[in-house]
């Protein structure tokens, strides 16, 4: 709706220019850094709002090993296989060994 607003009204009032002025506000913000900062904490209060509780203590177990799964997962992909350092610390470029 707000879309056909600026296309309504910038033809017929030229000097406001509302077009260019709209993108230059939204140019300006950081999309990632307000997304995953700002919003997304908000919509994971509002998400947990609506959580079944007695169903998930019915599938406690199920919840609890995917839970982990997930968790171990996360750790295997940061960490390269039988190593107990982070891939920063091993990188060559970062530190010029090679």
């Amino acid at each position: 709706m707000s879309s056909l607003i600026v296309v309504l009204i910038d033809p017929v009032v030229p000097g406001i220019d509302l077009r260019f002025a709209i993108e230059g506000f939204l140019g300006e913000i950081d999309f990632d850094q307000t997304l995953m900062h700002g919003l997304l904490c908000f919509l994971r209060c509002a998400g947990a709002l609506h959580v079944d509780l007695e169903g998930l203590i019915q599938q406690g177990c199920l919840t609890a090993g995917l839970a982990t799964v997930g968790v171990l997962l996360a750790i295997a992909k940061r960490r390269p296989c039988g190593s107990s350092y982070p891939r920063e610390l091993l990188s060559r470029e970062k530190y010029g060994r090679g």
